[in-house]
């Protein structure tokens, strides 16, 4: 099962690792090669993923001060990460529009449509599912998506952003493809945010 964890945060890697270098689209290169994907466009589908791993970068100081201002509760340094978290999640989100142009750079909307996109779907809207040879009855999966990021399930439960039902549960389940600690640090957001 690929997912949004194992394509786009863990599977680039800096090409110049300086530690001065930024974490930019230009100066990612992809650890894992693309041979599940169908296309044979490299620079286009290396582009998406650079791009979506710039683009949860993005998030990191939200996401750290988030966590500070929870840790800390309504201590000054609480309170202190609890106004940088607002302004770093301001940040973020007018850095996210920026980059989402981005993506035009170098992957061609008709590629993405075409040939990407197909490769994310999943099997979960499939009556039967899908059988692996040697597996007991159908399995069914959500495709790999960007749904799967825990940055913006971080910065919603901190908010107290509120869902309809199905939004709700859509959210949830896509928190099953997440790594763990991803997963749990947003239930703990949830629990205890104060804002």
């Amino acid at each position: 099962v690929v997912t949004h964890a194992s394509m786009a945060l863990a599977n680039v890697i800096r090409m110049n690792k300086k530690g001065d270098s930024e974490f930019v689209a230009e100066n990612l290169e992809i650890i894992m090669p693309r041979t599940f994907l169908k296309g044979t466009n490299a620079e286009a589908y290396n582009w998406f993923f650079f791009v979506t791993a710039e683009i949860e970068a993005a998030y990191a100081q939200s996401i750290y001060l988030i966590g500070s201002a929870l840790f800390h509760g309504s201590t000054e340094e609480g309170k202190r990460a609890m106004d940088g978290a607002f302004l770093a999640i301001i940040e973020s989100c007018e850095k996210t529009k920026l980059l989402m142009r981005k993506y035009r750079a170098n992957l061609p909307p008709a590629t993405f449509y075409n040939e990407i996109r197909s490769c994310l779907w999943g099997y979960d809207q499939n009556p039967k599912g899908l059988t692996f040879e040697g597996e007991q009855g159908a399995m069914k999966y959500r495709g790999a998506s960007a749904s799967e990021t825990s940055s913006l399930q971080v910065i919603d439960a901190f908010l107290d952003v509120q869902h309809t039902v199905g939004q709700r549960q859509f959210i949830v389940a896509n928190r099953d493809f997440m790594p763990r600690g991803h997963k749990m640090f947003i239930e703990y957001v949830e629990v205890n945010f104060y804002v």
